[in-house]
């Protein structure tokens, strides 16, 4: 199963939010997401980011 989901506003933080969780909230959440999902892509659609999410069927 694929999902994508779309919104935000691309910038250069993109890559550094598949880090661990740091302090404060709302930190760590698409780490998370890597965690659970087999495959997972984060791409800047002019702008606007599209996050792709992948499960396998097990």
């Amino acid at each position: 199963m694929s999902v994508d989901v779309l919104g935000g506003e691309a910038g250069p933080r993109t890559g550094l939010l598949f880090g661990p969780p740091g302090p404060g909230p709302g930190r760590g959440g698409l780490w998370l997401i890597q965690e659970l999902c087999d495959e997972v892509s984060l791409d800047d659609l002019g702008g606007r980011l599209r996050l792709t999410m992948f499960v396998a069927r097990r």
